[in-house]
């Protein structure tokens, strides 16, 4: 089964949310967040749909408020499917061994999508930065950048 409205969703989410402090806020209130979240449940292999869904948190955690919630989120162990939230978007960054870690390490968007999540619910954000980096993500985001040099200036 292809995700098809989970993906035409996501990034619906993600243009409503772009540039509007407004819509973040209402989409946060109408429980966008944890929507998105569980759009993935079913389908974990999915790199396409993890790049949607990631773009769409990314933009909606440039509020403060939401981005402060990710965070929690990602610290108290909050689930996506059989995962936690940040092993999850780690795994999205390819961590771990085997055919899927190798095809989400050389998905250029499923890697951008991740890492500017990662960038995002790291922002200002002690507890999330010393989490992150126990959890292997500063060696995930600098494989990433090594693998797509194709993106440096």
């Amino acid at each position: 089964m292809v995700p098809e409205v989970q993906k035409a969703g996501s990034r619906a989410l993600f243009q409503l949310a772009s540039g509007s402090a407004s819509n973040k806020k209402n989409l946060y209130q109408k429980d966008a967040v944890n929507i998105l979240l569980k759009s993935v449940e079913n389908h974990r292999e999915d790199r396409n749909l993890r790049s949607a869904v990631l773009f769409a948190l990314d933009v909606l955690a440039g509020d403060e408020e939401i981005r402060r919630h990710l965070a929690e989120l990602a610290l108290q162990g909050a689930r996506v499917g059989p995962q936690d939230l940040l092993t999850w978007v780690l795994e999205s960054l390819g961590k771990g061994s085997g055919p899927r870690s190798d095809e989400c390490r050389k998905d250029r968007l499923l890697q951008f999508a991740a890492c500017g999540f990662i960038g995002q619910i790291a922002f200002n954000d002690e507890k999330m930065q010393l989490k992150l980096i126990e959890a292997g993500a500063l060696v995930l985001l600098l494989q990433s950048m090594r693998k797509h040099r194709e993106d440096r200036d």
